[in-house]
Order: structure tokens, then C-alpha cells, then sequence
């Protein structure tokens, strides 16, 4: 806990956004009509990451699909609060949510 360690398996950015990159645009890619291409990929990531991980993963799939990802980072407790207006509205939006702890 003193460290911030979570139980469970722990994923690295690049994994993170490949999943997310293949859960997102498996069926486009496939040829699939009832799928569209995004115009970009807006990322929330709850937690404490190493940040230059993440950027360094989200420019990793932006030169893969060719598509802008924008990342907004923010603490379990920032994303819990009420009062944080960008965790009230995405929340009240469609998500996508990668539980990536398994058992």
C-alpha cells in the first residue's frame, strides 16, 4: 500500500492501448459495414500510471491507426468525486471499461 501497489496483474501502457485499439477497431478493420472508423480515440485512465508510459503508448497507436489519442489521466479518487465536472460528464456518456485485474 505505502508504495501504491494494487493487487492483481499489472499491464503496461502499450498493452493497455493495443487491447483497447483491438476492442475498438477490430470490426472496421475487418471489412465489418456495421462498423465505422473513429475520428480519434479520446483514453480516460484511472490510476497512477507513469505518464511518459502512457504518452509514449497512446503515440504508439496514434502512428498505428493513423488516429489522434487523446489521454486524460486521473487518480481513483479524482474519478470517484462528484464534484469533478470531466468525471460527471464522461461518466455520463458511453465507456468502454477494461477490468485488466485478473484473477
Amino acid at each position: 500500500e505505502l508504495s501504491n501497489e494494487t493487487a492483481g496483474e499489472h499491464f503496461t501502457p502499450r498493452e493497455v492501448i493495443r487491447l483497447m485499439v483491438n476492442l475498438l477497431l477490430g470490426g472496421a478493420l475487418s471489412g465489418d459495414p456495421g462498423c465505422a472508423l473513429p475520428r480519434d480515440f479520446d483514453v480516460l485512465v484511472v490510476g497512477r500510471p507513469e505518464r511518459d508510459k502512457v504518452h509514449r503508448a497512446a503515440a504508439e497507436a496514434e502512428r498505428a491507426t493513423g488516429l489522434p489519442v487523446d489521454i486524460v489521466i486521473r487518480s481513483p479518487e479524482a474519478w470517484n468525486r462528484q464534484d469533478d465536472g470531466l468525471a460527471r460528464t464522461i461518466r455520463s456518456g458511453p465507456l468502454v471499461t477494461l477490468d485488466l485485474e485478473r484473477p
